[in-house]
């Protein structure tokens, strides 16, 4: 893998077609080769791993297993905190964004992610971006997002605090 100063990770637990969708959703943005490229997979089988590499080789998978007792919000949030620690501590990214399997992007994601943190860097009160909308999808406005009023969801990026 290229060492680049961004990056992105989707987090999937067995729901490998939608997951291929959001990859080639993502292919599909502006930016896309800028950003180290990571999955954060639960159970990935070789199969699995072999689709993902037809349409990026430059992904890399991280595998991860759980006892089958392990509470299901235990191993989401513990495979978010892999994707954070991967992007931050080893690959020692500046911007990280956390996607899950089930997002579908727009061609301006990467974009709209840097303006939006460029734009409030210095405000103490701002966190992260929500890459997220509410609103039904329309085509007429495909490239846009909109506020996300639940707080912080599962198509997050920030900045290394």
């Amino acid at each position: 893998m290229i060492q680049r100063n961004k990056s992105f990770f989707i987090t999937v637990f067995n729901r490998d077609d939608i997951l291929i969708n959001s990859i080639i959703s993502l292919t599909n943005a502006n930016k896309y080769d800028e950003y180290n490229k990571l999955i954060i997979y639960q159970d990935c089988t070789d199969e699995q791993a072999d689709r993902i590499y037809k349409i990026d080789r430059d992904i890399k998978i991280i595998k991860t297993f759980y006892p089958k007792n392990t509470p299901l919000y235990k191993k989401i949030y513990q495979n978010i905190y892999y994707g954070f620690q991967e992007t931050f501590e080893k690959l020692n990214c500046s911007l990280s964004i956390h996607i899950e399997d089930d997002i579908l992007v727009a061609k301006n994601i990467f974009n709209f992610y840097e303006q939006i943190l460029k734009t409030y860097s210095s405000d103490k009160n701002f966190f992260a971006v929500n890459g997220m909308s509410k609103e039904p999808f329309d085509t007429n406005l495909a490239l846009n997002y909109s506020k996300f009023i639940w707080g912080i969801c599962k198509c997050w990026g920030h900045t290394k605090i």
